[in-house]
């Protein structure tokens, strides 16, 4: 075996690789290099790791197996055979010693796993190839190699084998020798799949690093010690005409004899200095770089370079050079004139920015007015238009302060201000800043004042302090008028000292003059506004107010109908043209009341106002009662000028004022003729009586004061057995609104009378209890007897049921007493179907018995009683039946529950009888639902009886049968007013319905 190293070509590449600088060629290329000799290192270094331990691992197990050859005592040959097999399963390669014949002498597990031998017995070497065959990828090599070696034991060989599985094994053959004679062969194998892997990559990353080399534009080149080319690669070699072949085992010497500068340099290197120039060969321009190679003992042993073609750069830089020279010439004097025109020019420049920042400012000053004129426009009250125009100018200079405010009282009550976040925000009366004379001054001059810093002017000294705190420093401001005869201040508000500019002082001086115009109009717009608002509300109401508006002159005597609205005309059936110009005479009559006319007309000359009810008269004559308001009407200078007489019609609450007096006047007599007592009490415990109705005292004998002064009476006389009761529904009265309960009451003749109180809580505006008491002592008296007289009946009736079925058990035994002395199984068979009906019907007189409810029967339970009965009587053939019962909890009354009983009853005997053979499994179901019919306010019932068995005849109609069992099944379903249907697809189901009358409650 031998040792798997790197080629001494690449190993010199990647050192050459490390010295040179990355603009040697691409960088995509330089990344290339170094991956590539990155695996190929890290793959030869890990090969060459596991060579060695399987080397030292092989040698030690040949020396094993030779020594056990050699010894020749039986008992220490045994001991070191399995010594050695010991060995030879230690090791991880596989193991195969052979005679001259092919006979196995020794072979280890490992050899077996490798080829697949675990399962196969061997011999000798043969067999185990011939074993294997199948698994080789070439298994005719394999053949060739062991033939030649057969033919010529003294020959080793090495070869590695491919299987199919993608494993490759390293097979090595030599002689095995005993005292210098071979007595056959040792085989040994070895896994080196991922080795022989790595040899193909590496060969493959060795290919790819000779293309990647062969084409970039350099030479990759390595000298020895004695100067002589042991690598020359690299595509600069066609820019100079020559080969690889050409140098690799030349001598510098030679090469360069007429290039003395090139040998020195490479004489440089090889005595261990690293060196770097740019050299003219062949009419093509290398940039080299060399670096020397040191061996373990820090020995240099040759060098290596790369040389890189920059011809085409070296070309381009003298170029560029050239350009450069010229270029300079050429923008020093472009820059002289250049230098000239920027001068004039930036002359030109300042002069058109000084125009254009005048017209933007104008231009920013005409869009405020604008946008200000546009909300005149749109109707905006004073404040809004105030907001607006501080708004704005605040987006027009957004970084002072910009306020408006009015000056009451020699103090600024501002109404808007706008500023950044950092400045206080101001509104209301700006506490502790007192206008001095000064400032007022100022302010009376109508022109703008600005002050650059509050500090320094006089005028301000003694409201400085107070500015400085509200973040003021300097200040522009003029006046507006705001109203006829207020004064307001439109200010700007600086934090810091401020030289204000011509355009902040001329949009102050613009916004001031056009709020000072604008302001006035919208007040008197307002006022205009809200006195025809008031007109057209006045208008509104007297024209389509619901009551009548009459309006007269001012004399007093013959007062003459100058106006009446809609209202009077549909009131009194008159038209405007008949009542204008008329006195009011013209709706009094007869029964107008003379008395209230003479106030009318004192209060008129008194010139008051007044408000009478009076009798008038419509147009048809008809009469009707008036609330007429009469106001006296003066004009500026307290003339009178006119009344107003606002009549409404009264006649509905005059007649219901009539009609409730007649009301309670009747209610007042039904109360006391009312067997009902009406009260009112408190909602507390005590039951205060607020009220009582007057025939208290015929119920109970008391008088009503005693009720209503006593506020514990009722409670005191309420008897103490039915006390908490009583209690309990005033409690839940919060809760229920309402409550109902019975109690028995002291009576005055010292007897207890039994009263029904119904009482409800009245909250609508005092909480208060009302309720209605009725004396109901006859009512407790009868149901007292009623109770006695319907336990009688109950026992009595349960007393009849109860005999019912002890003689139909009387008759169920007989029958079965007289089936004892029939032998006939046919006649016994029929006494067991009668006994079977006896039991049925007794059993449902049982149930009745037992119930609660006499009327009705819980007829689940009765169901589930009488099939348990059934199976029990037919036991020889209800032993392998299973009984399924889906029943709703219905209760039948007798007439129906003992016609569905024996239905149920016959039909199931009929499954138990027929439907299954003995001893055979099966099923019986019954399934038994109830479903409301609104239309009838009855029950609709579905009874189904089924099996699983043998199923009914085709050819036989259960309808017309002797059977007395069937038979009777039609009678019972005639007899409920029901259906009944058969099918018979898997057994028997017959589905029956019949209705029930509810019973009302």
């Amino acid at each position: 075996m031998h040792q798997i190293d790197a080629p001494p070509t690449l190993t010199q590449l990647r050192d050459l690789l490390n010295r040179s600088d990355t603009n040697l060629a691409e960088p995509s290329t330089i990344e290339l290099l170094h991956s590539t000799f990155t695996q190929l290192e890290s793959t030869i270094v890990a090969l060459q790791q596991e060579l060695r331990q399987e080397s030292a691992a092989r040698q030690q197990a040949e020396a094993a197996l030779q020594n056990a050859t050699q010894r020749n005592d039986s008992t220490g040959l045994k001991h070191s055979l399995e010594l050695t097999q010991a060995v030879l399963e230690s090791i991880t390669d596989g193991l195969l010693a052979i005679d001259c014949d092919g006979k196995i002498l020794s072979l280890n597990q490992k050899f077996r796993q490798q080829w697949g031998l675990l399962d196969h017995p061997m011999q000798n070497d043969r067999d185990s190839v011939k074993a294997s065959c199948e698994l080789l990828v070439n298994p005719e090599a394999l053949d060739q190699q062991i033939e030649a070696e057969y033919a010529d034991f003294e020959i080793e060989n090495r070869a590695v084998i491919q299987f199919k599985d993608g494993r490759f094994l390293e097979r090595f053959s030599k002689p095995l020798r005993l005292n210098q004679i071979t007595i056959g062969r040792v085989i040994s194998t070895r896994d080196i799949t991922e080795q022989y892997c790595a040899q193909l990559a590496l060969t493959e990353s060795e290919r790819l690093l000779r293309t990647v080399v062969t084409n970039t534009p350099t030479i990759l080149y390595a000298i020895d010690q004695h100067g002589v080319y042991t690598l020359a690669e690299g595509k600069g070699l066609d820019a100079i005409n020559l080969k690889s072949s050409d140098l690799v085992g030349k001598s510098i010497y030679e090469f360069y004899r007429e290039f003395p500068n090139i040998i020195q340099d490479i004489d440089r290197v090889l005595s261990g200095e690293e060196h770097r120039s740019v050299l003219d060969f062949g009419g093509v321009t290398f940039d080299n770089r060399a670096t020397p190679l040191y061996n373990a003992q820090h020995q240099v042993v040759g060098m290596i370079g790369v040389a890189t073609d920059v011809t085409a750069q070296r070309q381009a830089e003298r170029a560029l050079y050239r350009a450069k020279q010229d270029l300079e010439v050429r923008v020093a004097a472009r820059t002289a004139e250049l230098q000239a025109s920027n001068i004039n020019l930036q002359r030109e420049i300042n002069q058109r920015r000084r125009i254009e920042q005048s017209l933007l400012e104008k231009q920013n000053c005409l869009e405020l007015l604008n946008r200000l004129s546009q909300g005149t426009t749109a109707g905006l009250s004073v404040e809004a238009l105030i907001k607006l125009a501080i708004d704005e100018t605040a987006q027009l200079f957004p970084e002072v302060r910009v306020l408006y405010g009015v000056i009451e009282s020699r103090q600024i009550k501002v109404l808007h201000s706008a500023q950044r976040d950092e400045m206080p925000a101001l509104t209301g009366i700006l506490e502790g800043l007192y206008l001095t004379p000064q400032y007022l001054a100022l302010v009376a001059e109508r022109n703008p004042v600005l002050i650059e810093d509050v500090l320094q002017e006089p005028a301000l000294a003694s409201m400085s302090t107070e500015m400085l705190k509200r973040r003021t420093r300097a200040i522009a401001m003029i006046a507006v008028q705001h109203t006829a005869d207020q004064i307001a201040i439109l200010s700007l508000n600086a934090a810091y000292p401020k030289q204000w500019s011509f355009c902040e002082a001329q949009t102050l001086t613009e916004v001031s003059n056009y709020l000072s115009i604008v302001l006035q109009k919208i007040r008197a717009q307002e006022e205009r506004q809200k006195a025809e608002e008031r007109l057209k509300l006045f208008k509104s109401v007297v024209i389509n107010g619901n009551d009548a508006v009459i309006i007269t002159n001012a004399d007093v005597d013959e007062p003459k109908i100058s106006y009446v609205n809609e209202a009077f005309i549909e009131s009194t059936g008159y038209t405007p043209e008949e009542v204008i110009g008329k006195t009011p005479h013209i709706l009094q009559g007869e029964r107008t009341d003379r008395a209230q006319l003479a106030r009318i007309r004192e209060a008129m000359h008194e010139g008051r106002a007044i408000q009478v009810e009076i009798m008038n008269y419509r147009k048809d004559g008809s009469e009707y009662w008036a609330d007429l308001n009469i106001v006296p009407i003066s004009d500026a200078r307290g003339t009178l000028t006119h009344f107003v007489a606002l009549q409404r019609d009264i006649t509905d609450r005059k007649w219901s004022e009539r009609a409730l007096l007649a009301t309670q006047a009747r209610l007042k007599y039904l109360l006391s003729s009312s067997p009902s007592v009406i009260y009112t009490c408190q909602p507390k415990r005590n039951r205060a009586c607020t009220f009582v109705s007057e025939n208290i005292t015929r119920q109970l004998g008391y008088e009503i004061w005693q009720y209503l002064k006593d506020p514990h009476f009722w409670i005191d006389h309420i008897h103490p057995e039915d006390l908490p009761n009583v209690l309990e529904h005033l409690d839940r009265l919060t809760e229920t609104g309402g409550a109902t309960c019975e109690y028995r009451f002291l009576h005055q003749d010292g007897s207890y009378r039994w009263l029904r109180d119904d009482m409800k809580l009245l909250s609508d505006q005092s909480v208060e209890v009302i309720g209605s008491v009725v004396d109901i002592s006859d009512r407790k008296r009868a149901e007292e007897q009623i109770r006695a007289s319907l336990q009688e009946k109950e026992v009595m009736l349960k007393e009849i049921h109860h005999r019912v079925k002890n003689n139909l058990q009387v008759v169920s035994s007989l029958l079965k007493l007289q089936a004892g002395y029939i032998d006939d199984k046919r006649i016994v068979e029929v006494f067991k179907e009668s006994q079977n009906r006896v039991s049925a019907m007794a059993l449902i007189h049982e149930k009745l018995y037992q119930s609660e409810d006499l009327a009705k029967t819980n007829f689940s339970e009765y169901i589930q009683s009488l099939v348990t009965a059934l199976f029990r009587s037919y036991s020889a053939h209800s032993r392998a039946i299973q009984l399924r019962l889906d029943v709703q909890d219905v209760r039948l009354s007798i007439d129906t529950a003992i016609p569905c009983g024996l239905i149920i009853n016959e039909l199931v005997s009929n499954a138990l009888k027929y439907a299954f053979p003995v001893g055979e499994p099966g099923e019986i179901y019954i399934k038994l639902q109830a479903q409301e019919v609104d239309a009838h306010e009855s029950l609709r019932y579905q009874l189904i009886v089924g099996d699983n068995g043998r199923g009914f005849p085709s050819d036989l109609d259960f309808r017309n049968t002797k059977s007395l069992g069937l038979q009777l099944v039609c009678s019972l379903i005639r007899q409920l007013r029901g259906e009944i249907d058969l099918t018979s697809n898997s057994g028997v189901q017959y589905t029956m319905c019949f209705m029930e009358q509810k019973i009302r409650v």
